[in-house]
């Protein structure tokens, strides 16, 4: 599920200040491709009681629970304490741009515990937080020993600034020179 009060369906109208949840689509696509089974629960609001209802509802039918946004420290931002409150934070910020914050944790009671990815509420973000934690966790959960995705070496035709001591994912677009080459 997703979080926030300004998240609207696909199909819903638009308020001023809404944004459509691209986020929950683009999980299901990804989460699809692995050849999980999909429990969507929605749009979730920004309050404690409703987190907390979708948690349990979701850790009570699922293995792994993935969620989108409220993980930052702003005043509607509660998915970290109601995850802290039903279970544990394993761990919550990362050295990664983009991605950072994000949630990694454990959730349910003694007997139903549920693997809980919170995921930043940046669309580029869900996409490579998802590519780096959750899609290499679901695929060792499933007994897949190596899922490590093909790298491709490419030449970057422009200079990369990066912060030192953090990970950085940059956007561009790939090309193939006449020598066979990637740039």
């Amino acid at each position: 599920f997703s979080t926030g009060d300004e998240l609207r369906s696909i199909g819903e109208p638009l308020d001023e200040g809404c944004v459509y949840d691209s986020n929950r689509y683009t999980i299901w696509g990804m989460l699809s491709r692995l050849g999980v089974e999909v429990l969507d629960l929605g749009v979730v609001r920004d309050e404690p009681e409703a987190l907390r209802a979708a948690f349990n509802q979701a850790a009570a039918s699922a293995d792994a629970v993935i969620t989108s946004g409220g993980v930052s420290v702003g005043e509607a931002d509660h998915t970290k304490q109601v995850m802290k409150a039903l279970g544990e934070v394993l761990f919550w910020k990362i050295a990664m741009r983009p991605g950072r914050p994000m949630a990694i944790g454990r959730i349910g009671n003694g007997e139903q515990q549920a693997m809980l990815f919170g995921l930043p509420g940046n669309p580029v973000a869900v996409m490579v937080t998802f590519l780096a934690f959750v899609r290499p966790a679901l695929l060792r959960m499933m007994g897949c020993a190596d899922a490590a995705p093909p790298l491709l070496q490419a030449r970057s035709l422009d200079a990369i600034r990066k912060k030192p001591g953090r990970t950085e994912y940059q956007r561009g677009i790939v090309s193939t020179a006449p020598d066979g080459s990637l740039s």
